[in-house]
């Protein structure tokens, strides 16, 4: 699936679960200022789900940000690391599953930014991923 068509299914499945009222927030990414490397977002509403992007930048971990939000239900964004990540959370008692909505995307490996710029090389750790596709989404 390309980047694009992945973004474009993100946005929807934001927009569903927002507007139905299912989940109160959605973390996501979006561009960064720098308008090459992309940064945490928390959608709160249908009207901002246009923010959200996927590309080869998305390289932060958010299932550190469900911490924050135990008690609500939220969806994030969450690429195979990030999955297990939250399998992880989960098991031991530190978030609830039935209030975490995840939005799971196949990764192919995202890159080193360094600094102010973004490398085509890969991240150490993506070389080394054991799957491609997430081991938990709804």
């Amino acid at each position: 699936m390309q980047m694009q068509e992945m973004e474009a299914r993100i946005r929807a499945k934001a927009t569903e679960l927002l507007q139905a009222g299912t989940v109160g927030c959605v973390i996501g990414y979006e561009r960064a200022t720098d308008g090459k490397t992309a940064r945490p977002l928390f959608v709160y509403g249908a009207d901002s789900v246009d923010r959200l992007m996927y590309d080869q930048t998305c390289v932060h971990n958010l299932a550190k940000y469900l911490l924050n939000r135990k008690d609500k239900a939220t969806a994030i964004v969450a690429k195979p690391c990030d999955s297990r990540t939250i399998n992880l959370l989960v098991s031991e008692k530190q978030i609830a599953r039935d209030k975490v909505y995840v939005i799971g995307t196949t990764c192919r490996g995202m890159v080193d930014a360094v600094w102010d710029a973004v490398g085509t090389k890969p991240q150490d750790r993506c070389l080394r991923c054991v799957s491609p596709v997430p081991v938990v989404y709804d």
